[in-house]
């Protein structure tokens, strides 16, 4: 089980070997990481972030687009700076499009929550976002299971998980803690 850090988005506070979600928006013909509105503060685009990821030697980049239509420009970012990583649509925005338009890329992910259970058909993809907004965990550890009967290599990310209870918490835990390809995107880093 890995740790990826949520809402990393000062380029500042990157670290080797780190693994980070960063939110991005555009602004005029720019993409800039910030996670509210653009406002005059925002002053780093997703290529100085991702210059500054190469030189620290960041592991993994999961982009979470804040506005339509981003997908395009962020992809060729992330393939410029030659960066592991994908990229998914926040909560909000509709995910079932990117799905069809980029099912053969390994740069978007397949987003599964409670709202989308699609897994009655499993294709492998490389990367498998699992989010819960209601706090059901239960159905996102049997999807889990599922992925891994098959696709043993994906990678599963979970978000949405700091809002669980500790008994739920802890059985997510105890299911995932030796899968090395298993990701938790989390504001709490040190408590895992």
């Amino acid at each position: 089980m890995n740790i990826i850090n949520h809402r990393k988005n000062n380029p500042d506070n990157l670290n080797k070997n780190d693994l980070v979600e960063i939110d991005a928006r555009k602004y005029q013909d720019l993409i800039y990481i910030t996670h509210g509105k653009i406002t005059n503060l925002c002053s780093t685009t997703l290529d100085e972030y991702l210059r500054e990821a190469v030189k620290k030697e960041v592991f993994l980049v999961a982009v979470n687009l804040k506005e339509n239509g981003l997908e395009e420009k962020v992809i060729k970012s992330l393939d410029k700076f030659d960066i592991p990583g994908f990229v998914f649509p926040d909560a909000s925005l509709k995910q079932y499009d990117l799905d069809l338009k980029y099912r053969n890329t390994t740069r978007i992910p397949l987003v599964i929550d409670e709202n989308n259970p699609f897994l009655k058909r499993f294709e492998p993809r490389e990367w498998v976002w699992l989010h819960t907004n209601d706090k059901d965990i239960d159905f996102l550890i049997g999807q889990y299971g599922k992925i891994r009967k098959g696709s043993p290599y994906a990678g599963i990310c979970f978000s949405g998980i700091h809002n669980l209870k500790k008994k739920k918490l802890s059985n997510l835990l105890y299911t995932i803690r030796k899968d090395t390809n298993t990701y938790l995107c989390t504001d709490y880093y040190g408590e895992y």
